[in-house]
Protein backbone atom coordinates (compact mmCIF):
# COMPACT_ATOMS: atom_id res chain seq x y z
CA UNK A 1 0.00 0.00 0.00
CA UNK A 2 1.15 3.45 -1.05
CA UNK A 3 1.02 6.54 1.80
CA UNK A 4 -1.29 8.18 -0.40
CA UNK A 5 -4.03 6.13 0.39
CA UNK A 6 -4.87 7.12 4.08
CA UNK A 7 -4.40 10.54 2.89
CA UNK A 8 -7.62 11.48 1.15
CA UNK A 9 -10.06 9.68 2.85
CA UNK A 10 -13.78 8.76 2.28
CA UNK A 11 -15.95 6.66 4.75
CA UNK A 12 -18.33 3.95 4.28
CA UNK A 13 -21.30 3.93 2.86
CA UNK A 14 -24.29 1.30 1.53
CA UNK A 15 -22.67 -1.12 -0.66
CA UNK A 16 -24.40 0.20 -3.86
CA UNK A 17 -23.62 4.04 -3.10
CA UNK A 18 -19.78 2.72 -3.11
CA UNK A 19 -20.03 0.72 -5.74
CA UNK A 20 -21.51 3.81 -7.76
CA UNK A 21 -19.34 6.66 -6.20
CA UNK A 22 -16.17 5.98 -5.41
CA UNK A 23 -14.76 4.76 -8.15
CA UNK A 24 -13.27 8.23 -8.84
CA UNK A 25 -9.47 7.87 -7.82
CA UNK A 26 -8.74 10.80 -5.11
CA UNK A 27 -10.07 13.09 -3.74
CA UNK A 28 -9.81 16.83 -3.82
CA UNK A 29 -9.90 19.30 -0.92
CA UNK A 30 -11.71 21.47 -2.55
CA UNK A 31 -14.41 19.81 -3.62
CA UNK A 32 -15.32 19.10 0.27
CA UNK A 33 -17.19 22.35 0.24
CA UNK A 34 -19.81 21.60 -2.35
CA UNK A 35 -21.55 19.64 -0.02
CA UNK A 36 -21.85 22.36 2.57
CA UNK A 37 -25.80 23.17 1.36
CA UNK A 38 -27.09 19.48 2.06
CA UNK A 39 -26.39 20.39 5.39
CA UNK A 40 -28.30 23.47 5.97
CA UNK A 41 -31.43 21.30 5.87
CA UNK A 42 -29.87 19.27 9.37
CA UNK A 43 -31.80 20.08 12.32
CA UNK A 44 -29.88 23.11 14.92
CA UNK A 45 -29.68 22.01 18.80
CA UNK A 46 -33.28 22.81 20.50
CA UNK A 47 -33.54 26.15 22.06
CA UNK A 48 -33.62 24.45 25.21
CA UNK A 49 -30.09 23.12 24.79
CA UNK A 50 -28.15 26.48 23.78
CA UNK A 51 -26.86 27.82 27.31
CA UNK A 52 -25.44 30.75 27.80
CA UNK A 53 -21.22 29.69 29.07
CA UNK A 54 -22.00 32.44 31.95
CA UNK A 55 -24.81 30.40 33.62
CA UNK A 56 -23.19 27.34 33.78
CA UNK A 57 -21.33 26.23 36.77
CA UNK A 58 -16.94 27.15 36.73
CA UNK A 59 -16.51 23.59 36.61
CA UNK A 60 -17.72 23.15 32.50
CA UNK A 61 -15.89 22.55 30.02
CA UNK A 62 -16.53 23.21 26.69
CA UNK A 63 -14.50 21.12 23.86
CA UNK A 64 -13.94 20.73 20.13
CA UNK A 65 -12.93 18.22 17.57
CA UNK A 66 -11.96 19.28 14.25
CA UNK A 67 -10.04 17.62 11.46
CA UNK A 68 -9.06 20.05 9.88
CA UNK A 69 -7.79 18.27 6.48
CA UNK A 70 -3.75 18.39 5.93
CA UNK A 71 -4.44 19.18 1.90
CA UNK A 72 -5.68 22.45 3.08
CA UNK A 73 -2.39 24.02 4.60
CA UNK A 74 0.68 23.69 2.51
CA UNK A 75 3.68 25.82 3.11
CA UNK A 76 2.64 28.59 0.56
CA UNK A 77 -1.11 28.75 1.15
CA UNK A 78 -3.63 27.97 4.61
CA UNK A 79 -7.15 27.78 4.01
CA UNK A 80 -8.56 31.11 5.56
CA UNK A 81 -12.23 29.95 5.98
CA UNK A 82 -10.76 26.99 7.47
CA UNK A 83 -8.28 29.10 9.88
CA UNK A 84 -11.56 31.31 10.39
CA UNK A 85 -13.20 28.77 12.19
CA UNK A 86 -10.37 27.39 14.39
CA UNK A 87 -9.67 31.38 15.48
CA UNK A 88 -13.68 31.55 15.99
CA UNK A 89 -13.90 28.66 18.03
CA UNK A 90 -15.32 29.42 21.32
CA UNK A 91 -13.63 26.60 23.29
CA UNK A 92 -11.79 25.19 26.55
CA UNK A 93 -10.23 22.75 24.52
CA UNK A 94 -9.49 21.47 21.03
CA UNK A 95 -8.73 18.61 19.31
CA UNK A 96 -6.98 18.09 15.80
CA UNK A 97 -6.75 15.66 13.46
CA UNK A 98 -4.75 15.63 10.33
CA UNK A 99 -2.44 18.86 11.27
CA UNK A 100 0.83 19.79 9.96
CA UNK A 101 3.68 21.85 9.96
CA UNK A 102 1.50 24.67 7.80
CA UNK A 103 -1.57 23.79 9.95
CA UNK A 104 0.45 24.59 13.16
CA UNK A 105 2.51 27.85 12.24
CA UNK A 106 -0.51 29.15 11.26
CA UNK A 107 -2.52 28.31 14.00
CA UNK A 108 0.14 29.03 16.47
CA UNK A 109 0.03 32.75 15.11
CA UNK A 110 -3.70 32.90 15.29
CA UNK A 111 -4.47 31.28 18.51
CA UNK A 112 -1.46 31.53 20.42
CA UNK A 113 -2.52 34.16 23.05
CA UNK A 114 -6.12 32.48 23.70
CA UNK A 115 -4.42 29.33 23.78
CA UNK A 116 -1.26 29.25 25.68
CA UNK A 117 -1.00 25.75 25.86
CA UNK A 118 -0.22 23.68 22.47
CA UNK A 119 0.57 20.16 21.55
CA UNK A 120 1.69 19.59 18.14
CA UNK A 121 2.53 15.82 16.26
CA UNK A 122 3.60 16.12 12.43
CA UNK A 123 2.76 13.55 9.99
CA UNK A 124 4.52 9.95 10.21
CA UNK A 125 3.98 7.45 7.65
CA UNK A 126 1.33 8.58 6.56
CA UNK A 127 0.66 12.09 5.53
CA UNK A 128 -2.60 12.70 7.20
CA UNK A 129 -1.27 11.29 10.43
CA UNK A 130 -0.64 14.88 12.46
CA UNK A 131 -2.51 15.29 15.55
CA UNK A 132 -2.74 18.18 17.92
CA UNK A 133 -4.31 19.70 21.04
CA UNK A 134 -5.22 23.82 21.69
CA UNK A 135 -5.54 24.20 25.88
CA UNK A 136 -6.68 27.46 27.42
CA UNK A 137 -5.55 25.63 30.29
CA UNK A 138 -2.37 23.41 31.36
CA UNK A 139 -0.94 20.37 30.21
CA UNK A 140 0.35 17.90 32.63
CA UNK A 141 0.90 14.80 30.78
CA UNK A 142 0.92 14.51 27.12
CA UNK A 143 1.90 10.91 25.37
CA UNK A 144 1.60 10.15 21.75
CA UNK A 145 0.28 6.18 21.43
CA UNK A 146 1.09 4.30 18.10
CA UNK A 147 -1.47 3.00 16.36
CA UNK A 148 -1.39 -0.95 16.98
CA UNK A 149 -2.73 -1.18 13.30
CA UNK A 150 0.11 1.40 12.00
CA UNK A 151 -1.90 3.87 10.70
CA UNK A 152 -2.38 7.10 12.97
CA UNK A 153 -1.77 7.82 16.31
CA UNK A 154 -3.61 9.18 19.51
CA UNK A 155 -3.25 11.68 21.91
CA UNK A 156 -3.31 11.45 25.37
CA UNK A 157 -3.83 14.55 27.92
CA UNK A 158 -3.87 15.28 31.06
CA UNK A 159 -5.32 19.11 31.97
CA UNK A 160 -5.60 20.98 34.86
CA UNK A 161 -9.25 22.00 34.50
CA UNK A 162 -11.40 23.47 36.75
CA UNK A 163 -12.44 20.92 39.51
CA UNK A 164 -9.19 19.05 38.76
CA UNK A 165 -7.18 17.30 36.24
CA UNK A 166 -9.31 15.12 33.28
CA UNK A 167 -7.93 13.09 30.84
CA UNK A 168 -8.60 13.83 27.28
CA UNK A 169 -8.05 11.10 24.41
CA UNK A 170 -7.71 12.50 21.06
CA UNK A 171 -8.07 9.71 18.21
CA UNK A 172 -7.78 8.97 14.26
CA UNK A 173 -9.15 5.81 13.86
CA UNK A 174 -7.86 3.79 10.83
CA UNK A 175 -10.02 4.63 7.69
CA UNK A 176 -12.28 2.31 5.68
CA UNK A 177 -10.07 1.12 2.97
CA UNK A 178 -9.01 -2.56 2.40
CA UNK A 179 -5.17 -3.51 2.31
CA UNK A 180 -5.49 -3.57 -1.71
CA UNK A 181 -6.71 0.18 -1.71
CA UNK A 182 -10.87 -0.34 -2.09
CA UNK A 183 -13.87 1.74 0.06
CA UNK A 184 -16.36 -0.71 -1.68
CA UNK A 185 -14.38 -3.93 0.52
CA UNK A 186 -12.62 -1.44 3.86
CA UNK A 187 -16.93 -1.33 4.11
CA UNK A 188 -16.64 -4.57 5.16
CA UNK A 189 -13.54 -6.09 5.98
CA UNK A 190 -11.88 -2.80 8.61
CA UNK A 191 -14.11 -3.05 11.36
CA UNK A 192 -11.58 -4.61 13.42
CA UNK A 193 -8.79 -2.50 12.95
CA UNK A 194 -10.53 -0.12 14.87
CA UNK A 195 -11.71 -2.42 17.51
CA UNK A 196 -8.29 -3.41 18.04
CA UNK A 197 -7.10 0.16 18.28
CA UNK A 198 -9.75 1.52 20.77
CA UNK A 199 -8.87 -1.73 22.65
CA UNK A 200 -4.94 -0.69 23.26
CA UNK A 201 -5.89 3.00 23.48
CA UNK A 202 -8.25 2.26 26.45
CA UNK A 203 -6.05 0.00 28.27
CA UNK A 204 -3.76 3.05 28.85
CA UNK A 205 -6.14 5.31 30.46
CA UNK A 206 -6.82 6.16 33.68
CA UNK A 207 -9.92 4.70 34.77
CA UNK A 208 -9.62 7.01 38.02
CA UNK A 209 -10.03 10.49 35.87
CA UNK A 210 -12.77 12.24 34.38
CA UNK A 211 -12.34 10.55 30.90
CA UNK A 212 -13.09 12.41 27.64
CA UNK A 213 -13.03 10.34 23.95
CA UNK A 214 -12.57 12.58 21.20
CA UNK A 215 -11.56 12.73 17.47
CA UNK A 216 -12.15 11.41 13.83
CA UNK A 217 -13.23 7.48 14.51
CA UNK A 218 -13.70 6.62 10.89
CA UNK A 219 -17.26 5.22 11.84
CA UNK A 220 -20.30 6.17 12.58
CA UNK A 221 -22.59 5.95 15.53
CA UNK A 222 -22.12 1.90 15.95
CA UNK A 223 -19.06 0.99 15.06
CA UNK A 224 -16.95 -1.41 16.51
CA UNK A 225 -14.51 1.08 17.72
CA UNK A 226 -17.28 2.83 19.79
CA UNK A 227 -18.71 -0.42 20.98
CA UNK A 228 -15.39 -1.07 22.91
CA UNK A 229 -15.73 2.69 24.80
CA UNK A 230 -19.29 2.25 25.43
CA UNK A 231 -18.60 -0.78 26.86
CA UNK A 232 -16.56 0.85 29.02
CA UNK A 233 -19.23 2.72 30.55
CA UNK A 234 -18.39 6.17 27.90
CA UNK A 235 -21.36 7.57 25.79
CA UNK A 236 -21.38 9.02 22.50
CA UNK A 237 -22.84 12.97 22.51
CA UNK A 238 -23.93 13.49 19.68
CA UNK A 239 -26.90 10.84 19.26
CA UNK A 240 -27.92 12.10 22.18
CA UNK A 241 -28.63 15.80 21.60
CA UNK A 242 -27.87 16.47 17.85
CA UNK A 243 -29.34 13.17 16.80
CA UNK A 244 -29.86 14.14 12.89
CA UNK A 245 -26.08 16.14 12.52
CA UNK A 246 -23.46 14.61 10.93
CA UNK A 247 -20.17 15.69 10.58
CA UNK A 248 -18.54 14.73 7.76
CA UNK A 249 -19.53 15.91 3.32
CA UNK A 250 -18.69 15.10 0.33
CA UNK A 251 -19.61 15.11 -3.18
CA UNK A 252 -19.02 12.38 -5.64
CA UNK A 253 -20.52 13.23 -9.35
CA UNK A 254 -22.72 15.84 -7.65
CA UNK A 255 -24.24 13.56 -5.53
CA UNK A 256 -23.48 15.46 -1.88
CA UNK A 257 -22.67 12.27 0.60
CA UNK A 258 -22.90 13.15 4.67
CA UNK A 259 -21.88 10.75 7.57
CA UNK A 260 -21.29 11.15 11.46
CA UNK A 261 -17.52 10.03 11.43
CA UNK A 262 -16.46 12.63 14.24
CA UNK A 263 -17.33 11.93 17.97
CA UNK A 264 -17.27 12.87 21.52
CA UNK A 265 -17.54 10.45 23.72
CA UNK A 266 -17.46 11.13 27.81
CA UNK A 267 -17.54 9.47 31.16
CA UNK A 268 -20.91 9.26 32.51
CA UNK A 269 -19.70 8.72 35.65
CA UNK A 270 -18.05 12.49 35.82
CA UNK A 271 -19.72 14.22 33.15
CA UNK A 272 -23.09 15.74 32.83
CA UNK A 273 -23.92 16.30 28.80
CA UNK A 274 -25.39 19.94 28.99
CA UNK A 275 -25.34 20.51 24.88
CA UNK A 276 -23.61 18.77 21.97
CA UNK A 277 -23.83 20.11 18.22
CA UNK A 278 -22.21 20.03 14.54
CA UNK A 279 -20.63 23.54 13.55
CA UNK A 280 -21.08 24.56 10.19
CA UNK A 281 -17.40 26.57 8.41
CA UNK A 282 -14.58 26.12 6.94
CA UNK A 283 -13.79 23.73 4.20
CA UNK A 284 -12.51 20.66 5.66
CA UNK A 285 -14.50 17.67 4.75
CA UNK A 286 -14.86 17.21 8.20
CA UNK A 287 -17.04 20.30 10.37
CA UNK A 288 -15.84 20.85 14.16
CA UNK A 289 -18.06 18.87 16.95
CA UNK A 290 -18.61 20.75 20.20
CA UNK A 291 -19.96 19.45 23.47
CA UNK A 292 -20.01 21.28 26.47
CA UNK A 293 -20.03 19.34 30.03
CA UNK A 294 -20.46 19.74 33.52
CA UNK A 295 -18.31 17.89 36.45
CA UNK A 296 -20.42 16.42 38.43
CA UNK A 297 -19.71 16.56 42.19
CA UNK A 298 -17.23 13.79 43.47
Amino acid sequence: MTTTHPARKRAPVTIGLLASLFAVPGCSPSTSSKAAESLSTQDAPAANREHNAASLPSTQLRVVSYNLNYGLAQSDAIDQPTLDQVSGLEADIILLQETNEAWERAIRRAVGEAYPHQRFHAPGRFIAGGIGALSKYPILVEEVIPSPVDWFPAQRLVVDAPGGPIQILNVHLRPAISEGGSWVAGYFTTGHFREKEANTYQQVLDKSLPTLVVGDFNEEDRGTAIDVFESWGLRNALPELASSQTTWRWTAYSVPLALRLDHVLYDTRHWDLVSAQVLTGGNSDHLPVEAVFVRRPQ
